[in-house]
């Protein structure tokens, strides 16, 4: 375990031919707090049967793929065993200083002993060291080469970037201190603005009521100015672009069609972004004018609640925009939808007619929503407002038989499917409402 010190102790009975080992362990659980115990091993075996008649005690220690260092702070090494290294010739009879000489090969044999302890001991000290040495020179090496390979992909960057700047094709390149004798050491009171954009504001009423009609005034000559009509298929907020003066400007045609004026809808495979797609589209596969025109009156409401077409994580009968207007509607009660960033300071004229042209473009029934050109004479105070139900309708759709040329998924049931059933879009888009 790291930064904890460990005791082992291995002991061999002749006798008994016992090898046991003792070691230090920790336990990890938070209630025992790393206390330290003991636990043991123990063989049954002739260590004569497997070892030499000399051998070398000395340890090691190996980490596989890993680096550490280890410390040893004390060992030693004990043994009962007498070696004496001198024999006797029983041809030769014992001299009158016989007992000298028995003597004198004893004290030779316990210094033989001796040296051979050290020895023992200087082994194993030596290969703990050298081990430990050959590790901190493979950690270095590789901490050498890691470095290398860094600088070296940063001096390949710095080339690039260098060559762009000698060129005059990249930015500008200035040092730490023109940039803060610029800045007044990066004082608050220098900034120019937050974000690549500056500021967040909220968009006036009026601003939102220019572009509300400007994106209704680019539907009417897509369906009905040009020689043949274009059916945009993914008309939402974040595919509408303001200019300076806050002119609105439809963009995104990657999924449009051009579809003839008397045909007015294509079949198509299914395309388009979840709560701006109207709901038979998901039915019938086709795209035409009308759904069009239901994805801006869920726009139309977008601009005057200031709240995205599905919103999950709102309160139950809030989650569908067009939903809560309706019943908003249903009640009276409609100003209670508009955007709390407003604070009142708006047209309420403007306000209820936007929202009411949104509520009757973005109707369940494809055949009751007004063409793009009759939606701009209400919003311009031009023709009177529709009478829509207090309630929002609930049509059914019945699939039509499918057909090779079809462009619906196989897939597709024929099952009856309400309009309630739609209320689980999902949008990634949402209205710039701030400028």
């Amino acid at each position: 375990m790291e930064g904890k010190e460990h005791e082992a102790r291995i002991n061999y009975d002749s006798g008994s031919r016992n090898l046991s080992l003792e070691f230090t362990g920790y336990y990890t659980d938070i209630l025992a707090n790393n206390t330290r115990f003991w636990q043991n091993l123990s063989y049954i075996v002739d260590l004569r049967k497997h070892l030499p008649e000399l051998v070398t005690i000395s340890f090691s220690a190996a980490t596989g793929n890993d680096v550490a260092l280890h410390s040893i702070y004390s060992w030693s090494f004990s043994s009962s065993l007498e070696i004496n290294d001198t024999k006797t010739d029983p041809g030769i009879s014992k001299g009158p200083n016989s007992d000298s000489n028995v003597e004198e090969n004893t004290n030779v044999g316990s210094r033989s002993s001796g040296n051979k302890t050290g020895l023992l001991i200087g082994l194993a000290v030596g290969g703990c060291v050298c081990f430990v040495g050959l590790g901190l020179f493979v950690f270095v090496v590789w901490k050498k080469r890691m470095r290398k390979m860094n600088e070296s992909g940063d001096e390949t960057y710095d080339v690039s970037i260098g060559d762009e700047f000698e060129r005059g094709t990249g930015p500008k390149k200035f040092s730490y201190n023109d940039l803060a004798r610029a800045t007044n050491k990066f004082s608050q009171q220098e900034k120019l603005g937050d974000g690549g954009f500056g500021g967040r504001s909220v968009l006036s009423w009026g601003l939102r009521f220019k572009i509300a009609q400007g994106l209704a005034s680019a539907l009417l000559y897509l369906h009905e100015e040009w020689e043949q009509c274009v059916v945009h298929r993914d008309i939402k907020s974040s595919n509408i672009m303001l200019d300076s003066n806050f002119n609105a400007k439809l963009g995104d045609f990657g999924l449009a069609r051009l579809v003839d004026h008397e045909k007015g809808s294509q079949t198509t495979v299914l395309a388009g972004t979840m709560g701006y797609m109207a709901p038979e589209c998901a039915i019938t596969g086709k795209a035409s004018k009308e759904t069009d025109v239901f994805s801006f009156g869920v726009v139309a409401l977008e601009i005057c609640c200031g709240k995205r077409p599905i919103d999950p994580k709102a309160p139950k009968g809030e989650v569908n925009l067009v939903d809560r207007v309706w019943s908003l509607y249903g009640m009276g009660k409609l100003l209670e939808a508009v955007d709390p960033q407003l604070k009142r300071d708006f047209n309420v004229r403007e306000i209820e007619r936007l929202m009411i042209v949104g509520l009757w473009c973005a109707h369940p029934d494809s055949d009751l929503r007004p063409p793009i050109r009759q939606a701009i004479l209400v919003l311009n105070f031009e023709a009177s407002l529709p009478d829509l139900p207090l309630r929002m309708p609930v049509p059914t759709y019945c699939t039509p038989p499918l057909s090779k040329s079809s462009g619906i998924s196989s897939s597709m049931n024929s099952e009856t499917i309400e309009s309630s059933e739609f209320t689980a879009y999902s949008s990634s888009a949402s209205i710039p409402y701030s400028q």
